[in-house]
């Protein structure tokens, strides 16, 4: 986990790190597992941060050294702060636009149950087998990587 406590300062951009990071929030071991083996099958070397719940992935938005995450993948269901408590505290913060949010559910839990923040997330990935939308969350985090590089 990374430190992010109020005695750590942001450092000036030029020395942040370049590439866009990926933070999982999830308290599933088999999730963190099946990230991972996705990025493997896509062939793609993507390091990720992981933070177990909201509380703590509030902690681990805004890094001093890496800056803010690029992409989350953000788990619905977590104890002491879930996926939409964490949403909505992010919604509030001015670097939200700048991250895309891929909100995590249960296949079993009814879309129309986040009808209230549908629009503030770029999509939303079904924690099934196949891990519905996992794919198309990690092409999308890898392209601005590869934009990134482009333009440097």
């Amino acid at each position: 986990m990374l430190d992010n406590s109020a005695a750590t300062r942001r450092l000036p951009r030029e020395t942040r790190y370049s590439e866009p990071r990926l933070l999982v929030i999830d308290d599933d071991n088999f999730t963190i597992m099946a990230v991972r083996r996705k990025i493997r099958q896509l062939g793609f070397s993507i390091d990720f941060d992981h933070a177990t719940d909201g509380v703590d992935g509030m902690h681990c938005l805004w890094h001093p050294v890496y800056g803010a995450p690029a992409t989350i993948l953000l788990d619905y269901h977590m104890p002491r702060m879930n996926g939409v408590e964490m949403l909505c505290r992010m919604d509030t913060m001015a670097e939200r636009a700048q991250i895309d949010v891929f909100l995590m559910t249960s296949s079993d839990i009814p879309r129309s149950s986040f009808d209230g923040v549908a629009s503030s997330v770029a999509g939303f990935i079904v924690k099934d087998l196949n891990f519905q939308g996992l794919e198309a969350a990690l092409i999308r985090h890898q392209s601005r990587h590869e934009h990134l590089a482009r333009t440097a």
